[in-house]
């Protein structure tokens, strides 16, 4: 329908519509359609929350179908996923990690001693020695993942 047409069509109150509405439920509409309503069967209700869960935890009772050797893929791979999430959390907060770290310049060199220096130096490994760590499990992790 064009939209002059549309608007030419006079607006009905609901005074109007609802004896319209009920008239329809007079048509007769069994002459040769398919009964598509159900009959006093109920339905079959089933939930699809366990695909959203990955724990796979009833995967061994199953173990001679096909279906054990994916949901085991699926379980390592969620595995993969969650622990690659905590990564990127701890890659998120290195970002800009490096303009903390006390460093000696060559004009300041000469104001601190071999031992000062020394110190300094050994602190600071001290303080990121464990974060150096992490970033080695990040590393293994990406070689882990790429297999």
């Amino acid at each position: 329908m064009s939209s002059d047409a549309i608007q030419s069509v006079p607006a009905l109150g609901q005074a109007q519509i609802f004896p319209q509405v009920a008239a329809l439920t007079s048509i007769p509409l069994s002459e040769g359609s398919s009964k598509i309503e159900a009959s006093s069967f109920q339905s079959i209700n089933y939930s699809l929350n366990s695909l959203s869960d990955s724990d796979f935890k009833d995967r061994t009772a199953f173990i001679r179908t096909s279906f054990a050797e994916e949901t085991k893929a699926l379980e390592d791979l969620d595995a993969l996923r969650n622990e690659g999430q905590e990564y990127i959390h701890m890659l998120y907060t290195y970002r800009s990690c490096s303009k903390a770290i006390p460093m000696i310049s060559s004009e300041q060199e000469q104001k601190f001693t071999e031992a000062e220096k020394h110190e300094i130096y050994l602190k600071t490994f001290q303080v990121l020695q464990p974060q150096i760590a992490r970033i080695k499990q990040l590393l293994d992790f990406t070689d882990k993942a790429r297999l």
